[in-house]
């Protein structure tokens, strides 16, 4: 597939409407209404692709479906390797992302794409588990990034844990870990984080207070 502009996201709650309308005939109890029109694998070359609320340039992707998981090699301004996503398994609330990549991008444009990110209930946000060799951060290079992070399975209280977020570069290195949780008050994300800063000239420890706004 060749395009100057692809949104997945507009097609999403089509494929969904039709998943379903498919599955409710008698496909068998093993059959998936949500593979009813995914394909079995994605060729695609575009100059601008929005996914999930975001933007790639440049883009050349090859992915393959095998159930619901997908394996994709992407090359783009932004993002260069490749990466997997499951669907949820029984007691997760959302799907797992596990990526690796040579090249990862978060320009200074993207910022309130971050902030909205950040006012999702907890639920929303997969679980991640990425690594990146070259993570660049609003223009600035900052070397190896390794993130994992989880969905808390507490219904009674949902949350998001961090369980790994870790910087390195020759000047210095950022190692932290925390817990974000929705509030009953409007603006308010409870968050907990503790790490620790190291650099040539110093190394320094805080954990922040529980709440944040």
């Amino acid at each position: 597939m060749c395009s100057s502009d692809l949104d997945v996201d507009a097609w999403v709650p089509f494929l969904g409407d039709l998943g379903q309308q498919a599955g409710d005939r008698n496909l068998g109890k093993d059959y998936l209404p949500s593979n009813a029109l995914q394909p079995q694998s994605v060729s695609m070359r575009t100059a601008r692709l929005t996914v999930a609320g975001k933007e790639l340039h440049d883009v050349v992707l090859g992915a393959t479906r095998i159930g619901e998981f997908w394996n994709a090699n992407i090359d783009s301004r932004e993002v260069q390797g490749f990466f997997s996503w499951r669907s949820a398994l029984p007691g997760q609330p959302i799907g797992t992302l596990t990526a690796r990549f040579n090249k990862l991008e978060i320009p200074r444009s993207r910022v309130l794409e971050f902030e909205n990110l950040l006012d999702a209930a907890p639920a929303d946000l997969p679980a991640l588990d990425i690594l990146a060799d070259n993570f660049v951060l609003f223009e600035h290079p900052l070397g190896q990034l390794e993130l994992k992070a989880t969905n808390s399975v507490n219904q009674a209280r949902p949350g998001w844990r961090l369980d790994t977020l870790r910087i390195r570069n020759p000047a210095a290195s950022f190692d932290a870990t925390g817990s974000w949780a929705p509030s009953a008050v409007a603006g308010v994300r409870p968050t907990r984080l503790t790490f620790d800063l190291r650099s040539e000239e110093h190394t320094s420890e805080l954990q922040s207070p529980d709440h944040l706004v």
